[in-house]
């Protein structure tokens, strides 16, 4: 495989795990992806996966406006940019080469893409799952003006606990 391909390869998946947006492809390339992805979530573990969820966090902590609230190490990313790579590259070379390959071959490299987007939302899906996760979610419900909601819907909006 080429250095460009493989350079096109590793760009994709790190988009992908840290993207929530799909691209547009035709539909046998969804259908070929969404065997890869089915694959990929089940020949990686929740552990994987969240390890995959730390690699995101401490890329996104590198932009300027989330930098401050964040105390991630330069050690800490490069082992997590280790670990993913790792993790990345022993799915798609050996736990899911044939799936990898066949849709590789069919539709290009960019199709991998829509794969580890669909695990990431997997294990985004995971993390959000912990009560913690969806305590900490809920907790905006008690700053949201819900009258102001009751001209958008025809029915009335339930009021939050308090």
């Amino acid at each position: 495989m080429s250095a460009k391909l493989l350079s096109f390869l590793a760009l994709g998946t790190a988009l992908a795990l840290g993207s929530t947006s799909l691209l547009a492809a035709p539909a046998a390339a969804k259908v070929q992806g969404a065997e890869l992805a089915k694959c990929l979530m089940t020949k990686s573990t929740k552990a994987e996966r969240g390890e995959m969820v730390k690699w995101v966090f401490s890329v996104l902590a590198l932009n300027p406006q989330l930098k401050n609230m964040s105390n991630v190490t330069n050690a800490q990313r490069d082992q997590l940019n280790r670990s993913s790579a790792k993790l990345v590259t022993s799915l798609l070379t050996e736990r899911c080469e044939k799936e990898a390959k066949t849709v590789v071959q069919a539709n290009g490299p960019a199709v991998i893409q829509q794969s580890f987007q669909l695990l990431a939302q997997m294990a985004a899906k995971e993390l959000f799952a912990d009560p913690s996760m969806q305590t900490g979610v809920a907790a905006v419900g008690q700053y949201i003006d819900a009258e102001k909601f009751k001209v958008l819907l025809p029915v009335q909006v339930p009021q939050l606990p308090q």
